[in-house]
């Protein structure tokens, strides 16, 4: 029972990310995947990369968590774009990382702020969803499948949301360095 729900949770978190990379696709290019049919079609072409950096990403967070919890936190915002340079822009591996951390430097509050924001809109949006079907469905099995379709509806939302805000970091630019005062002439 044991190895197969673990198989059963690895399928599911594959799904989710294969989900990840179609729902960008389709939103980031609509002319090239007008379709989710052919999102998820594309999304096969980047899934191998996508998949590696988001590892990656795991393992620098994970390593930040051990070391302290502050350095987690970091690395978690650092490189919460990774992925998205991977479809949007054809970075690969550690390049993907740094192309996350130029994106998120010099803007590192405001983007905790936004990520804090939507995370707690997620975490109300499926308790909501998760007790009103356990309250309302009788049938738990029923309940749970309802459940995973909605919190999956508000995941999508969600990585519209991520690429929406990669994509304003993306047309800012990066943050320049900081300008000099002024200093009087010597004479």
């Amino acid at each position: 029972a044991m190895i197969v729900a673990g198989v059963l949770l690895l399928a599911s978190v594959m799904l989710g990310l294969f989900s990840s990379v179609a729902t960008v696709l389709f939103t980031a290019d609509p002319s090239r995947y007008p379709t989710a049919p052919s999102a998820y079609a594309g999304a096969k072409k980047y899934f191998g990369q996508y998949l590696w950096v988001a590892i990656l990403v795991a393992l620098a967070v994970i390593g930040g968590f051990i070391l302290l919890i502050i350095p987690g936190i970091i690395f978690m915002v650092r490189f919460s774009f990774s992925q998205f340079t991977v479809l949007l822009e054809g970075k690969r591996g550690t390049d993907a990382l740094r192309a996350s951390r130029t994106l998120v430097q010099g803007r590192w509050w405001a983007v905790v702020v936004r990520q804090t924001t939507v995370g707690i809109v997620y975490v109300v949006a499926t308790t909501i969803v998760e007790f009103a079907f356990g309250v309302i469905v009788p049938d738990e099995t029923i309940a749970a499948g309802l459940t995973n379709f909605i919190v999956g509806l508000i995941s999508i939302v969600i990585t519209i949301y991520y690429y929406l805000l990669y994509k304003d970091l993306k047309a800012a630019g990066p943050v320049g360095a900081p300008v000099a005062e002024p200093t009087p002439a010597m004479s």
